[in-house]
């Protein structure tokens, strides 16, 4: 399924992607499922967006948001290190990484990256 991306700057430096139209459509089908509770079918559909272009960084941040909600941990923090991968200055997803990892337990490691998303937050 290949489509065509559009690139832009995030004003950060940072080369971002805005998927097809069919990637956007799909997305917004995504954001839609999640808010309305169905977690399962929201995975599958950023899962779709990622696969149509794998640099678009909301898609990572939702999937993870999703495996969060679904309790599988170490695959959120594997979809937010691909949102920090893309763009190191995203401080939501510096968060969510910090409090999946809270949850697991590994507290040292939530508080640094809530530090930075902090930092980032405030500009510094």
């Amino acid at each position: 399924m290949q489509q065509s991306v559009r690139r832009y700057s995030n004003g950060r430096g940072v080369q971002m992607t805005q998927p097809s139209n069919m990637g956007m459509y799909l997305f917004r089908l995504g954001l839609n499922a999640q808010m309305g509770g169905d977690l399962n079918k929201a995975l599958e559909l950023y899962e779709k967006v990622i696969e149509i272009d794998p640099e678009y960084s909301p898609a990572w941040m939702e999937k993870g948001n999703c495996l969060d909600g679904l309790c599988k941990y170490e695959e959120a923090i594997k979809s937010y290190d691909a949102v920090i991968e893309r763009d190191p200055c995203n401080a939501e997803a510096w968060f969510d990484k910090g409090f999946t990892l809270k949850k697991m337990g590994r507290t040292e490691q939530a508080c640094e990256c809530m530090d930075k998303s902090m930092m980032l937050s405030l500009g510094r």
